[in-house]
């Protein structure tokens, strides 16, 4: 017999037998869906061990990294030891090295440097065809006499004249002009 609300009921047969089967049905779902939260508590454990051995690899490869840094740095601070060393070494046998670091070279200003007033600068231009007295033609060593100071020097446009003249150079095409005295 059932009681409900203070009544008393009497269960049939089938009435137990759908009370049994509805019993049988949630004892199966239960038991699904323990077997799925087993299966879900199973993934998440593997997952967890893959990334505990993850984990474990890096930072073993981290310890790794970390003791390789240490041995470099060491073999740096004995190479600047040694750097070090071989500087005193030559900073003892070379008296350069023992100056001050502001001495320098004397009268490196703008206003230092004089110029001599018997000094006569003279422009000349390069290409007059001739000299100014007559009827020289300008050879390279014309040139180098009356225009050098103290150094030979060749400019390129001499230069260009004798590799023009020569034939090494052929002029560019769509110009209209040649330097010299030449026409082309």
């Amino acid at each position: 017999m059932k009681k409900g609300k203070g009544i008393d009921v009497e269960l049939t047969e089938e009435d137990l037998r759908m009370e049994l089967q509805r019993a049988r049905h949630e004892i199966q779902e239960t038991r699904e869906k323990r077997m799925e939260l087993e299966f879900s508590t199973a993934v998440v454990r593997a997952a967890n061990a893959a990334l505990d051995a993850e984990l474990a690899a890096k930072m073993t490869k981290c310890d790794d990294i970390s003791k390789k840094t240490v041995i470099v740095w060491k073999e740096r601070d004995v190479f600047n030891n040694d750097i070090t060393m071989r500087l005193q070494k030559i900073r003892g046998k070379c008296s350069f090295f023992n100056q001050e670091a502001n001495s320098g070279p004397k009268d490196t200003t703008p206003g230092a440097i004089e110029e001599d007033a018997d000094e006569e600068i003279i422009y000349m231009p390069p290409f007059l065809g001739r000299l100014k007295g007559g009827d020289q033609k300008i050879t390279l060593s014309t040139f180098e006499l009356t225009h050098s100071v103290g150094a030979r020097f060749v400019p390129c446009a001499l230069i260009y004249e004798h590799l023009k003249a020569s034939g090494m150079l052929k002029p560019l095409e769509g110009t209209t002009f040649w330097f010299g005295h030449e026409s082309s």
